[in-house]
Formats: C-alpha cells, sequence, structure tokens
C-alpha cells in the first residue's frame, strides 16, 4: 500500500497508510467486534448503544456491565414499551430482585401498580430505579414503589439511609415501611406520577 506514495513520504505518512490498510484489510473482524456488545471495547460502547437507540437518561447512569445488559435488552424494551414486560427487562438491568404486581392480581385501584424492589446489599440506587420506570411505564398507570434494604445495618444507618432518600426524592411522597425486623430491613414507598 505504501507503494503508491511518492518517495519522499513522511514517516507518519506511510504510518497512515500502513493502519488504513491494516483497517481495510481486517474490516470485517473489526466490524464484528464492534457490533457484538459483549466484545465491543468500552469507548465504542456510546456509538453502539446510539445506533440501537437506548434511552440515555438511563444508559448514563449504569456501569459498564449494565451498560452492556441495557443495549442487548433495548430493542425489546422500545418494542413493548408501556407493557410490564417492558417494565421487567428494563428493571433487570439493575440486578435487584424486581417484582411486579397488578391492579387485577391484587385487587387495588384499577391503573395501578406495585414494584417491589429487593436487594441483599446495603445500597440501591432508587434515582436509577425510579428513572427506569417513569421512562418505561405506560402513562395512564400510577406506580406505588418499594424499595426494600436487606442488611446487617445498624438503625443510624437505617435512619441516615431514610433521611437521603427524602431529600434526594423531595418531589415524590415517601414513607418509611418497616418490615419483620427494623434493624435488618427498611423499606420505603413511593408513589409515582406521570408529569
Amino acid at each position: 500500500m505504501s507503494k503508491l506514495l511518492p518517495t519522499n513520504s513522511t514517516k507518519l505518512e506511510k504510518d497512515i497508510v500502513e493502519s488504513f490498510h491494516y483497517v481495510v484489510q481486517n474490516k470485517e473482524i473489526l466490524i464484528k467486534k464492534i457490533w457484538n456488545v459483549q466484545e465491543c471495547p468500552s469507548e465504542f460502547l456510546v456509538y453502539l448503544a446510539y445506533f440501537v437507540g437506548v434511552d440515555f437518561d438511563i444508559y448514563n447512569d449504569l456501569d459498564d456491565a449494565q451498560k452492556r445488559d441495557y443495549i442487548t435488552k433495548s430493542i425489546d424494551i422500545y418494542r413493548h414499551k408501556g407493557t410490564l414486560g417492558a417494565l421487567r427487562k428494563a428493571l433487570s438491568v439493575t440486578g435487584y430482585t424486581i417484582n411486579i404486581i397488578e391492579w387485577y392480581q391484587d385487587g387495588s385501584t384499577p391503573h395501578t401498580a406495585k414494584v417491589r424492589v429487593e436487594s441483599p446489599t446495603a445500597t440501591i440506587d432508587v434515582n436509577l430505579v425510579l428513572k427506569i420506570i417513569k421512562k418505561t411505564k405506560n402513562v395512564q398507570t400510577v406506580i406505588q414503589v418499594s424499595v426494600v434494604i436487606d442488611s446487617q445495618a445498624n438503625i443510624f444507618r437505617s435512619i441516615a439511609q431514610r433521611l437521603k432518600i427524602k431529600q434526594v426524592f423531595s418531589n415524590f411522597t415517601a414513607t418509611p415501611v418497616y418490615t419483620n425486623n427494623i434493624y435488618k430491613s427498611l423499606a420505603y414507598q413511593m408513589r409515582i406520577k406521570h408529569k
């Protein structure tokens, strides 16, 4: 390939031509690698996400493994947006245990649902969960979210988490709901309405 260059070419010009030649020779391998969500380098992941049309409000809050999972599921999520299946699939990206109960399953008010999010660790990214629910749910459904954190945390940590959640969600109503053991579990219920 460098034979096409004039004899007085600089080393930089020759290197550019050689690297271009390498890309042309290995384009099938490079394209297959970039289009594979699991093999795509992290710096190119955002372009793959853009091409498949992910919701970047959610995408930007995820870590690398969650981003790859979200890109994989994004076409199905978009295709079924506003359904219970899409909400389940979108929330599964977080890695938390999710339980969704619709109004007809427990005899609640029509067009309501209850989402219970559980994590064995002391941390749940409630902002991320609420953002996913708001972006994926249908417009008319009011969703009540219960966040349950099971840990060996002491009561002071639980109170600190409660205060933090109340500060972050000033536009949502949050009331603490205590489960079996106040020292081991803490739950919050929030009502999310579409604006």
